[in-house]
């Protein structure tokens, strides 16, 4: 199976999926379409993911990268009372530039940013995200493209030499943390940086 998905590929595959799921007409579905609304509850987010890693032999991030977030940022710099703090908003921002920061006079809940990451375009990005993540070629000499192995791994023809596929919880991990290194520390007034970099 080839790695190199379109965007277009990938809605379809999604599509078909959510439909086999919920058992509901994938014709039905778009990428401004949310699971929730389509009848998905939490059991069925759940097959939905399984059903996504095996399609496509990636693997799903557990947590958000505001939960991620928690092992690096001082706790109140993201978000507060169920809002995002301007802070949060920057970062939510670069990760999901199409999200409408505007909405509601600038106030962002917890609620919304977890309703938007149910946006079947979300889905969709996220998953060539990872694909993007993913091996593609041999380490070893041989050099050769990789092809599908045991689950999470990719495996050589040649060699039959398997590499790991990196997960979703570890490519949100090294992100935020390259976020709050090179764009939040560098930014924040003297006071935060030093009191959040010795935490």
């Amino acid at each position: 199976m080839s790695l190199n998905f379109t965007h277009d590929e990938v809605l379809e595959r999604l599509r078909q999926i959510i439909g086999k799921c919920l058992m509901i007409d994938p014709e039905s579905i778009t990428e401004d379409s949310y699971l929730n609304d389509l009848g998905a509850e939490s059991l069925d987010l759940v097959d939905i993911s399984f059903s996504c890693e095996d399609e496509f032999n990636v693997l799903l991030p557990e947590k958000n990268i505001f939960e991620a977030g928690k092992a690096f940022f001082k706790e109140g710099t993201l978000q507060q009372d169920g809002f995002l703090t301007e802070e949060g908003k920057k970062l939510l921002k670069t990760r999901m530039p199409d999200f409408d920061i505007s909405m509601n006079d600038g106030r962002v809940s917890m609620v919304e940013v977890d309703r938007s990451l149910l946006r079947v375009g979300a889905w969709v990005r996220m998953i060539l995200g990872l694909l993007e993540s993913t091996p593609k070629v041999c380490v070893e000499e041989c050099d050769t493209p990789l092809v599908r192995g045991r689950p999470g791994y990719m495996k050589c023809p040649s060699c039959q030499r398997e590499q790991e596929i990196r997960s979703g919880d570890s490519i949100n991990n090294e992100w935020v943390q390259n976020y709050y290194e090179k764009e939040y520390l560098p930014n924040a007034v003297p006071s935060e940086a030093i009191r959040d970099a010795i935490q």
